[in-house]
């Protein structure tokens, strides 16, 4: 029995690829599930906050208070008090990311996150918002200052340094993300491609008549709970890339008084 490989950022081999297959476009497949993805979150979410009350709220207002609630308290448990700004930011990068991990484990479906496109375009999203926050916090002057480093002399060989160090954070954000969802989409295709041979065994050495089980269905709690991990981590990964560039325009406003 073979097993088809497959390499990094390249679809697996799916029951739908014939459909797939009449769009020229590549990694279509990607592409096709982040927008059932978008679609499904958008309908959830919509369905579940049409009807909001102050009082006498329903369970799935609730749950969507509670889950707000816990983003506020882990932008703030990294951020400092006063950055509920950035609470959409983070939860919907969550969300979206946690949802895609997913459904990977869905039968006929593939994670968008387990390809390089998907994740590069994330990443650089979160870098290009670290950037407008290093702008908006720090001003034009400082943020510059930023990438020459003190003392300025020196700016010559800080300068191309720190510009390398903010673009290897979206890259290691992308290659991070990418690589461990593949990793965890590749074992859950593995072990199903271990069905028929174990079938075969039990068929052959234990009884006559065995039905044919799906051994990924044993694995799958944790493939979801790696998934959730991936997801926090890319989601505080970028909480804390924020802060870093938002603390120092926050510093040095408060140091410019005293000057």
């Amino acid at each position: 029995m073979t097993i088809p490989t497959v390499k990094l950022g390249e679809p697996e081999p799916i029951w739908f690829d014939p459909l797939w297959k009449k769009i020229p476009l590549p990694y279509v497949e990607f592409f096709i599930v982040t927008l059932v993805v978008v679609a499904v979150l958008s309908i959830w979410v919509m369905r579940s906050t049409r009807n909001l009350r102050r009082k006498d709220i329903g369970p799935m207002q609730a749950m969507w208070e509670l889950v707000g609630q816990g983003f506020v308290g882990f932008v703030e448990g990294i951020m400092g008090p006063g950055q509920e700004r950035y609470v959409p930011l983070i939860g919907t990068l969550f969300i979206f990311i946690l949802t895609m991990n997913l459904f990977g484990i869905i039968p006929g479906f593939i994670s968008p996150t387990a390809s390089l496109n998907t994740t590069i375009a994330l990443a650089l999203s979160v870098f290009f918002v670290v950037q407008f926050e290093g702008l908006r916090t720090q001003g034009l002057k400082h943020y510059v200052m930023h990438f020459v480093g003190e003392p300025w002399q020196l700016g010559f060989i800080m300068l191309p340094l720190h510009i390398i160090g903010e673009l290897a954070k979206p890259l290691s954000l992308s290659l991070r993300l990418a690589g461990n969802v593949f990793a965890e989409d590749a074992v859950i295709a593995i072990v199903a491609a271990m069905s028929p041979l174990l079938y075969m065994i039990l068929r052959v050495h234990w009884a006559q008549n065995v039905p044919l089980f799906p051994m990924q269905i044993v694995i799958l709690p944790l493939m979801i709970f790696f998934g959730m991990i991936q997801a926090f981590v890319f989601s505080m990964l970028s909480t804390i890339y924020i802060s870093l560039m938002v603390g120092e325009g926050h510093s040095e406003h408060e140091e410019a008084p005293a000057h």
